[in-house]
């Protein structure tokens, strides 16, 4: 049997049991979109089709994919639940990871990510798509990803939530601590801290050079929300132009850092890493 054939018979079969009320055509259709992606390794619908174990004339089905594609009532988080909850009961015993990142796809949109860390990769649990080139997603945007991921999560599991200064928010950090779960946040510069009896103070303007750690400790985060405490870590990773000021609910130095630059595991190409997870559950 053909490599493309065995593929799609296997992904079909596992779209049935994740998905046994949705109509076979439309599990046949997805076997067919997600077969081709893994073997294209491409997200052009002409080069898709290719790989595909259909045969027939290119534009015939391309545009079959197409329809599928744009059909209104193929609900996404609906599709993707299943994958979801397979990669988080299959992760390995200990502290979970999430990583948040906002990217641009395309010419005129941003894509915001929630995924999970794994081997050096994040894995996405879920994400939104917005109009606009520039620009950072709004804090009610993050929250709403961040409750549906909760719904997915092991109750009794030790959370952990890196992302760069786009995730910054108070008000976010407020909500990690509601939820019981820890976090390693990079800050602007521009924001200003207090310590102690200490007047406000921009983070950098504390003394940092280059390949230097520094560990300031519990701080009040922003003059106008005077929230905390929060442990706060400057860090100038060698060779880097600018540094890391990192603010968390817990205290140390090795285990922030090392969590932190989990956060570079989503440069990781996201279609290769999604069409891993799948494959990896089906084979």
């Amino acid at each position: 049997m053909p490599n493309n054939l065995r593929l799609y018979h296997k992904m079909k079969a596992q779209l049935c049991q994740w998905l046994p009320e949705e109509r076979i055509t439309r599990i046949r259709n997805m076997a067919l979109l997600l077969t081709g992606l893994k073997l294209s390794g491409s997200p052009h619908l002409s080069k898709v089709v290719r790989k595909g174990p259909l045969v027939g004339k290119l534009p015939s089905l391309t545009n079959r994919l197409w329809r599928f594609l744009s059909n209104p009532r193929i609900k996404v988080a609906q599709w993707y639940e299943p994958v979801a909850e397979e990669i988080i009961t299959n992760l390995p015993a200990g502290p979970v990871t999430l990583v948040i990142d906002s990217t641009k796809v395309g010419f005129a949109h941003r894509v915001l990510t929630i995924g999970v860390a794994f081997k050096k990769r994040t894995l996405p649990l879920v994400w939104h798509v917005r109009r606009g080139r520039k620009g950072h997603s709004q804090v009610a945007e993050q929250l709403r990803l961040f409750k549906q991921v909760a719904a997915l999560l092991p109750k009794r599991a030790t959370i952990w939530v890196v992302g760069d200064t786009e995730f910054q928010s108070v008000r976010l950090l407020r909500y990690f601590r509601r939820q019981g779960w820890h976090f390693v946040i990079r800050q602007q510069g521009k924001n200003k801290v207090r310590w102690a009896n200490q007047a406000w103070v921009k983070i950098n303007h504390l003394a940092l050079q280059p390949g230097q750690t520094r560990t300031i400790g519990w701080v009040r985060l922003t003059q106008k929300h005077a929230a905390g405490w929060f442990w706060l870590l400057l860090h100038w990773e060698t060779g880097e132009e600018e540094p890391w000021y990192l603010v968390s609910d817990q205290p140390g130095q090795h285990r922030l850092l090392r969590n932190y630059r989990r956060r570079m595991w989503v440069e990781m190409d996201g279609l290769q890493m999604t069409n891993s997870a799948l494959f990896a559950m089906v084979s």
